[in-house]
């Protein structure tokens, strides 16, 4: 039998002149997600105990008009190095991964962005599903850089 799964992705790539320490206290600090997630409107852990492959949180969005709420899993917490989160949405599973690598000049930050489903919906829906995350979150990167870098100057 052929498998129906479909599975489409952008990644992106920006240098950010702060240690990486600094650079992911800030990104995995839920408060500072309006600072830098495009409709953010709030972010917080729902569920018990720290932060760690597991965890669950909580994000209100708002693109447009549509206001929504999301529960995210947290899949992947190897601080500084790696962080990936998954939301639900129907049959489809979209995945945000970041990895930091300390560099000379900062930290180097990789962002891969995963919509993939199941069934003849998903298949089609996963490549409309990701053209808007590219639309909506493509720039994410630059705005963590300009938020992260703001705060340093602030600071």
């Amino acid at each position: 039998m052929v498998s129906m799964a479909a599975e489409k992705s952008f990644h992106r790539t920006t240098r950010i002149e702060r240690p990486r320490e600094a650079v992911w206290a800030f990104m995995t600090d839920f408060g500072n997600a309006p600072k830098w997630i495009t409709g953010v409107e709030q972010s917080s852990q729902i569920s018990p105990g720290p932060m760690g492959p597991g965890a669950r949180f909580k994000e209100t969005r708002t693109i447009g008009r549509r206001s929504e709420t999301y529960e995210i899993e947290v899949r992947e917490y190897d601080p500084p190095r790696r962080y990936a989160a998954a939301a639900q949405a129907g049959k489809a599973e979209f995945v945000y991964s970041f990895d930091l690598a300390a560099s000379a000049a900062g930290t180097e930050v990789t962002m891969v962005a995963t919509a993939r489903g199941k069934g003849l919906f998903a298949r089609l829906f996963i490549g409309i599903g990701m053209r808007f995350m590219e639309k909506i979150d493509g720039d994410q990167l630059e705005r963590l850089k300009a938020a992260v870098e703001g705060s340093a100057k602030r600071a």
